[in-house]
């Protein structure tokens, strides 16, 4: 085996973000009794759409991780015509990353591959989340003692796909391009990204999703977390 480091991914690689955000989101919609302005199946989906246009325009450099923060639930009110001032918009977007973050659901068979894997490999994480959010998600879920570093693109500067905060990270953890291979779930940012800075990558794939360009390969497609074990020789 060429390999001597592996580089995770956290949201829906290791940590459940799909089901986690539905529950953090159900909470705040409780917690603020948003009941008296829509159904909750309208705030999750107007959420959703606003949280993934703030989050592109993030990852292009167009806008900045506290508008983030900020814009996705400003621009959802705004759809469902719920008027709240920006001093409590902000409460309840640090609420939310608060209740977010102390979410513990993760994929099945985490913790025992990360218990056989770090016995024979080194361990990081890279992240486009937020660096205070991504730590006490893996805290909280039990899981931060299996990793040497976490890296985020808003401690490095550079966000996936851009191949430089793969090289940061190679850097800093003094690993050899052809020892390291990534494992993440987002074709366009983790797949496209590794194969950017040309490190090879697993492509972690349990919605059977398409990738969104066919010139670009992963190293190796799973879709759990048995199936990642099997990978590697041990």
């Amino acid at each position: 085996m060429k390999y001597t480091t592996l580089f995770f991914d956290l949201d829906n690689t290791l940590w459940d973000f799909d089901k986690n955000y539905f529950t953090a989101l159900s909470d705040i919609y409780k917690l603020y009794k948003l009941d008296q302005y829509c159904n909750l199946e309208e705030f999750l989906s107007v959420y959703q759409i606003h949280n993934h246009k703030a989050w592109d325009l993030y990852k292009k450099n167009l806008i900045s991780s506290e508008e983030v923060k900020i814009n996705r639930f400003i621009n959802t009110f705004e759809e469902l015509g719920i008027i709240i001032n920006e001093n409590d918009i902000k409460s309840i977007g640090n609420d939310y990353l608060d209740i977010l973050s102390q979410k513990t659901n993760i994929f099945p068979n985490v913790k025992e591959s990360l218990d056989q894997l770090r016995k024979y490999f080194k361990l990081h994480i890279i992240s486009n989340g937020f660096i205070d959010v991504q730590i006490n998600k893996l805290k909280n879920c039990g899981l931060i003692h299996y990793f040497d570093q976490i890296i985020t693109s808003e401690a490095v500067g550079y966000k996936k796909p851009d191949a430089r905060i793969f090289e940061y990270a190679l850097k800093i953890t003094n690993t050899p391009k052809h020892e390291a291979i990534y494992i993440g779930d987002e074709f366009e940012t983790d797949i496209i990204g590794t194969n950017n800075a040309d490190i090879d990558s697993v492509w972690f794939n349990p919605k059977n999703s398409e990738s969104t360009d066919e010139r670009v390969k992963a190293t190796f497609e799973v879709k759990s977390f048995n199936e990642l074990l099997e990978i590697f020789t041990f």
